[in-house]
């Protein structure tokens, strides 16, 4: 909380999501692991369920702007 982030901060905070990705908790992922979050939001933007995203459909899948402090 003091305004800087150290190294060790920010690895462990990459560790707790890498660990998230590694769902059968070997210690590697797989692509299919890595990829699960991308597949799933494409799916879900995918309101037609044709296989392919319209623009519209595409711009729902934009990351949600997280609240920044400083």
């Amino acid at each position: 909380d003091d305004g800087r982030i150290l190294e060790a901060e920010y690895l462990q905070a990459r560790r707790r999501n890498y660990d998230k990705l590694d769902t059968d908790r070997d210690g590697r992922l797989s692509f299919e692991e890595y990829a699960t979050s991308g597949i799933a939001r494409f799916r879900k933007a995918d309101a037609d369920a044709d296989g392919a995203l319209v623009p519209t459909e595409f711009a729902t899948t934009a990351p949600k702007p997280k609240n920044r402090q400083m």
